[in-house]
């Protein structure tokens, strides 16, 4: 009889073990960063505020004024040296392609409309 025993008490052990092995592997992974982790995140704060942020390209359909963004094809007419190169399928490229002024569906991607008058704030 005392073999039997030992052997539940064994068997005991293991489920403890096992439910318990889980919860200390948890608390282990949201343990604190080593001391070095600190230093990393200041420098990589440092280095971002250190570079200049890059100029905003203004697109060939887009007119800005202080906040206000106009885009669109209206916009990219008043902006145009030649408006009738916008019309010509072997413009330069300065005048931009007609994909700035379609607008697409967000599921298929298919094309549903012009944008003739578009304001971003």
């Amino acid at each position: 009889m005392a073999e039997g025993t030992s052997w539940s008490n064994m068997r005991g052990c293991m489920k403890r073990l096992f439910f318990l092995l889980p919860v200390f592997a948890a608390l282990g992974s949201n343990g604190q960063p080593a001391d070095g982790d600190d230093s990393n995140q200041a420098e990589a704060s440092r280095e971002l505020k250190e570079k200049p942020t890059p100029a905003k390209v203004e697109k060939p359909n887009e007119i800005t004024v202080g906040n206000l963004t106009m885009s669109g094809i209206v916009a990219q007419t008043i902006k145009a040296d030649n408006p009738l190169q916008l019309i010509n399928p072997a413009a330069p490229e300065e005048y931009g392609s007609g994909e700035l002024n379609v607008v697409r569906e967000p599921v298929g991607g298919r094309v549903s409309g012009l944008k003739f008058l578009s304001f971003n704030f």
